[in-house]
């Protein structure tokens, strides 16, 4: 059975069945299927996470016309000591994050290579999904470049010029090599899990790197600096400089892993455990994911009667917030999805987004952060949506893509030490 059968079949048996058979199937469901192992036509959606700084530097010229007034957000409710927020019956676009996106994921058919169209940094990494195709194209938008690397104020859509091929694991199922941490920090680099190796692609020139590296690789996660990136198997997790060129493998669980953004130090996982009936762990690392240096497990009734039985695609950090999609029980007792936000500090749930309108299947990822304080959602039904924390306020940003994309994050005030090397961001 498919996870999505058994979605299906959870939301349809929600009313007959008790709180504890719903953990359990859905937990055991996530212990047997590996995040990214789904259909390849089935949309992903990476997201930014972006500074102050670098909504001036990414800002187009001109002044971009308005596309509408957020509509009004349910007043929230209360879960625990954690406040519930709904999506709203209309999602209005957002007119002030929307210009720092493709209207659509829709690059034209004769999109020049990037090799000849160079950019100042990327914006969004676009690869169209084809169940046919032994390699899928990759796709870069973003703005033009000026003197070596300055930003020309014009957005468009070039080709990576980079021959990828399929990955998979030993079951030999398959999935396309861009996922939702593909596109490193500030748009320059790009990463591609591949068997035996990962690709690391300067998005300023085109360059290619070819960096080897034994196993079936599946999943990549960049560290905040930019210098070094995880690259995950099922029974290994790689810690590659691309400097260097170098591996070591590490002890955090690459595909737990929940990047951090700005505003912090060190690594973070998040997981469940296999029987679905303890509440979710954050584990603790050192900036380079080789030691584990302590553990916490999530206050389950700070969001009651909210429960999570199944994690979604990797969370996101931002200084002690780290914002998770979930599968489990809901306010009404039955299977559903939502966002929760987790304080690292403490382990609880401070806010929870109710995603269980309309059932969203194939559910939702959180993408990422836009300055410490709105989160982004993806939904298949719904696509990319700003969760304001502040106000509760949700509202879109670009329409659902027919395949996966990647957007750069982008945070500053972090500081980081990996081989006695430290790197930083305070402004």
């Amino acid at each position: 059975m498919s996870r999505e059968d058994l979605r299906a079949m959870l939301v349809e048996l929600a009313d007959d069945v008790s709180q504890s058979q719903l953990v359990g199937a859905a937990a055991a469901q996530a212990a047997h299927v590996r995040r990214r192992r789904r259909a390849v036509v089935g949309a992903a959606l990476a997201v930014v996470v972006v500074s102050a700084a670098s909504v001036a530097l990414w800002r187009p010229t001109g002044t971009p016309t308005p596309l509408g007034s957020p509509s009004a957000t349910a007043l929230p409710t209360m879960a625990g000591s954690a406040r519930v927020d709904r999506l709203p019956a209309t999602i209005a676009a957002d007119p002030e994050a929307a210009p720092y996106w493709p209207a659509s994921a829709d690059p034209p058919a004769n999109a020049p290579s990037l090799a000849n169209k160079p950019m100042s940094h990327a914006v969004v990494l676009y690869s169209p999904a084809s169940a046919e195709a032994q390699a899928s194209p990759i796709y870069v938008y973003g703005e033009g470049s000026i003197n070596g690397g300055s930003g020309n104020g014009s957005f468009y859509w070039a080709r990576v010029p980079v021959d990828l091929s399929y990955t998979h694991d030993a079951g030999g199922n398959r999935a396309l090599p861009l996922d939702q941490n593909s596109l490193g920090p500030m748009g320059r680099r790009a990463a591609f899990a591949q068997p035996d190796s990962v690709v690391i692609v300067d998005l300023m020139t085109g360059a290619v790197d070819r960096i080897a590296l034994p196993g079936l690789n599946e999943e990549v996660s960049w560290l905040v600096n930019g210098r070094h990136v995880l690259v995950s198997s099922a029974t290994h997790t790689w810690l590659v400089d691309t400097e260097t060129r170098s591996a070591v493998p590490v002890a955090a669980d690459g595909f737990a892993v929940t990047p951090l953004v700005g505003e912090g130090s060190g690594l973070t996982t998040l997981t469940v455990a296999d029987s679905g009936t303890e509440p979710p762990v954050l584990r603790f690392y050192d900036d380079a994911g080789l030691v584990e240096q302590s553990h916490r497990a999530v206050n389950a009734s700070s969001a009651a009667p909210y429960r999570i039985a199944y994690l979604g695609p990797r969370g996101w950090r931002y200084g002690n917030l780290v914002a998770q999609a979930a599968s489990g029980q809901t306010a009404d007792s039955t299977y559903g999805h939502f966002v929760a936000i987790i304080d690292d500090q403490t382990g609880d749930i401070t806010h929870v987004l109710d995603l269980s309108g309309g059932r969203n299947k194939g559910c939702c990822t959180v993408l990422g952060w836009m300055n410490g304080t709105d989160v982004l959602v993806y939904t298949d039904q719904n696509g990319l949506l700003r969760w304001q924390l502040t106000t509760g306020t949700v509202t879109r940003l670009t329409e659902p893509a027919a395949g996966p994309i990647s957007v750069a994050p982008t945070g500053c005030g972090f500081t980081i030490t990996i081989a006695g090397v430290t790197s930083g961001c305070t402004a």
